[in-house]
């Protein structure tokens, strides 16, 4: 991704300040090793495929998020796309068991 990026954007480091550079290292280091203690913690109980398919509830999880936190709007379209995502994730997860 980053080769891509560096390819495709030709971006200009120098432009980013400070803050931005601590904002991306602290992105880059604390929530993907938040993400990975979670996600071998769930691989240690759970099967592969089981675990895998848990992913899919990242949407879900970022949407409420975005709602709470930023007052971002969740209407009623909003809550039927989390609705039928959850039942497309519920209905893969018991025909796993």
């Amino acid at each position: 991704m980053v080769a891509v990026g560096v390819l495709l954007e030709a971006p200009d480091p120098a432009t980013l300040s400070s803050a931005g550079w601590t904002a991306m290292t602290y992105l880059t280091a604390v929530p993907m090793a938040a993400c990975y203690l979670c996600w071998f913690a769930a691989l240690r109980r759970l099967p592969p495929a089981t675990a895998s398919m848990a992913t899919l509830l990242t949407p879900l999880v970022g949407v409420v998020a975005a709602a709470v936190a930023l007052g971002e709007p969740f209407g009623a379209r909003e809550a039927l796309a989390l609705a039928l995502t959850l039942g497309g994730v519920s209905l893969a997860i018991q025909q796993r068991v």
